[in-house]
């Protein structure tokens, strides 16, 4: 079964039986991140029954493995990009709309420039991802008001910035720029959590190394 800790937004942690059963619909399961330093399941509802706004601070290829995973929960995927093909790999994998209900992604590419996406979808089961490699201090003020952020390792005056922005101690500011190799941090209302990611074979072959810059 599916146990859920803290507030309607929580992290969602999976038994391991539930991994395995991976297509279940985004609004009973969630994303799939991977596991966390125990080793437990952890995903998180990237859908949810209002407008959702998810900030993802790192790689091109950690963005591309998160629409590559919406769209394995089958939700219908939007791209905003001033270099359309950087997300080839993700356009050739999506489906043409159905007559059922699916959520929604919006992807919006701001990796090189250009202010984070500050306003979601207005529609329920919608979600804005905004991509960013680095943030600035212009981008303090969205990234309070995001309701989930997933971050890779940071340097040292962006992990400052961001630990500020976030409303976070000096004490988690210094863990952005040292977070273990090959796990991200996923932040909510001032808690923080750190999950490895588990690309799949597939996974793999079509994206690459998540923590790869290049």
């Amino acid at each position: 079964m599916l146990t859920r800790t803290g507030s309607p937004f929580a992290l969602i942690r999976a038994t391991r039986k539930d991994m395995d059963r991976f297509r279940f619909p985004a609004v009973q399961t969630g994303l799939v991140l991977g596991p966390d330093q125990r080793g437990r399941p952890v995903a998180v509802e990237a859908f949810r029954p209002a407008p959702t706004h998810v900030v993802v601070i790192g790689s091109l290829r950690f963005a591309q493995l998160l629409g590559f995973r919406a769209l394995a929960l089958g939700a219908h995927l939007s791209i905003r990009s001033p270099v359309p093909t950087r997300w080839t790999v993700l356009t050739q994998q999506r489906g043409e709309p159905g007559a059922r209900p699916r959520p929604e992604l919006l992807l919006v590419d701001n990796v090189s420039s250009g202010p984070i996406e500050a306003n979601p979808s207005l529609r329920p089961w919608s979600t804005v991802l905004s991509v960013r490699q680095d943030i600035e201090p212009a981008d303090a003020e969205p990234l309070g008001r995001a309701d989930l952020v997933l971050v890779q390792a940071r340097p040292d005056g962006q992990a400052t910035l961001l630990a500020n922005a976030l409303n976070l101690p000096e004490s988690v500011a210094s863990s952005f720029s040292t977070i273990p190799e090959g796990f991200v941090a996923v932040v909510h209302r001032r808690n923080v959590q750190w999950v490895r990611l588990t690309p799949t074979m597939v996974e793999r072959h079509l994206i690459g190394d998540p923590f790869q810059t290049s």
